[in-house]
């Protein structure tokens, strides 16, 4: 499994907190996952997504290269809004 300090000092590691590890999909890359689910009885083809980690301690957000597995872009809150 992967690991990494966060810029805050916080140790990331998927293999000890999945919890971090996070993908995304547009609305219409799901439909078609779903679709290819479906079609292939529940195998699906993950490699299409952004995959992110989140750090729990500032909440920064990391997105990797799916080549590379190397960071591409770090994302920090600018605000924390109390709802």
């Amino acid at each position: 499994m992967a690991r990494m300090t966060c810029l805050c000092g916080y140790h990331l590691s998927n293999s000890t907190e999945p919890e971090i590890d996070n993908l995304v999909f547009s609305l219409e890359k799901w439909a078609e996952l779903l679709q290819e689910a479906d079609e292939t009885k529940g195998s699906i083809g993950m490699n299409t997504s952004d995959n992110y980690w989140k750090c729990p301690k500032c909440t920064r957000l990391y997105f990797f290269d799916l080549k590379t597995f190397k960071v591409k872009e770090i994302y920090q809150l600018e605000k924390r809004y109390n709802t």
